[in-house]
């Protein structure tokens, strides 16, 4: 069978994060490396199943040809076909000094917005199985 634009057979994983960098300065040059670590250590925690919904997490770091335009998280769009939610977070553009813990906690953020977004759209109570994959971090 053909795929029509815009389709693929890419798996969409339960939990995922991604980033987006505003443009390398001396500033958030750090970033790359944290965030690609980061990134391959959720996806080596564990994969869900049963999540009402799949949720990607993109990280959002200030550079000089883009800064994210609003603090914290926000969700971004939600596809329906395989039910995929993006959650975007604002970083600031150096790395605090405990970039891991920083990490997971705006993981965890992400997470509630999620779940926040869930609720209202759905009526679903919380994302245990995606919350279980944050927590082996």
């Amino acid at each position: 069978m053909t795929k029509g634009p815009g389709e693929s057979d890419e798996r969409v994983e339960p939990l995922s994060t991604g980033a987006i960098i505003g443009g390398v300065s001396r500033l958030n040059q750090e970033w790359r490396e944290l965030l690609d670590d980061f990134s391959r250590r959720v996806s080596a925690a564990g994969h869900a199943t049963g999540s009402p919904i799949n949720v990607n997490v993109v990280f959002q770091v200030p550079g000089e040809f883009l800064q994210p335009d609003f603090l914290g998280t926000r969700t971004g769009i939600f596809r329906r076909k395989d039910r995929w939610l993006v959650v975007q977070v604002a970083l600031p553009e150096a790395p605090p000094e405990n970039a891991n813990e920083y990490l997971k906690s705006r993981l965890s953020e992400a997470l509630d917005e999620a779940e926040s977004w869930a609720l209202r759209k759905y009526g679903v109570a919380g994302l245990p199985e995606l919350r279980h994959i944050a927590s082996k971090l």
